[in-house]
């Protein structure tokens, strides 16, 4: 079950502060010493349902520096077009990262040893998404795959093995299918594991 019980109502009728404090009140979820989670909620282009079943765990990964929390969001005052921002944990040096890759970015997730992103982008070419890499500084984005003959019409949702060799992957092979697949980061190679019809 979500260990977050906050309704659309609450949002409409409380302060921001009143909202945070009621948020806090109804969240039990467990984080591990020196990690940070940041809940966040949207509605930008979707239903309520999924603005409040969707709503996100951001993780925080420890860099040289200091902890930075990735996420996806839109640029509201531009485009709108969805780019992959890191912030600090206290809200400060907000910054799109791999701003010169064209399309929508979505989905980032931390490799294991906090120094590079696996991401989506969603463009003309790949509407279903391919899954690219970026430095944590913002540096070095490269396109890892998109799909190839296991999954030619896309890629999304990537997920780091624990050792940082391979990325769980939402593979989408075409017609109503959809597969978990394993890419091996290595040699890019795509492996389907179970595929399903939603």
């Amino acid at each position: 079950t979500d260990p977050v019980r906050v309704t659309l109502a609450d949002s409409l009728r409380l302060t921001e502060q009143e909202f945070v404090a009621r948020l806090r009140e109804r969240s039990d979820a467990g984080i591990a010493p020196g990690d940070f989670a940041v809940f966040y909620v949207h509605g930008f282009g979707t239903s309520l349902h999924e603005a409040w079943t969707y709503a996100a765990i951001a993780r925080v990964r420890t860099g040289a520096q200091a902890p930075w929390i990735a996420f996806s969001w839109p640029r509201v005052a531009t485009d709108g077009v969805w780019a992959i921002v890191l912030m600090r944990p206290d809200g400060s040096d907000a910054h799109e990262i791999a701003a010169d890759v064209p399309g929508e970015h979505r989905r980032p997730a931390w490799s294991p040893d906090g120094k590079r992103l696996a991401f989506v982008v969603q463009d003309a070419d790949h509407p279903e998404g391919s899954i690219w890499t970026v430095n944590a500084d913002g540096s070095g984005a490269a396109l890892l795959s998109a799909g190839g003959a296991e999954c030619p019409v896309g890629l999304f949702h990537p997920a780091w093995s624990p050792d940082g060799t391979k990325l769980a992957v939402v593979c989408y092979p075409g017609g109503d299918q959809e597969a978990i697949a394993v890419m091996d980061l290595a040699t890019r190679s795509i492996r389907r594991l179970v595929t399903y019809t939603p």
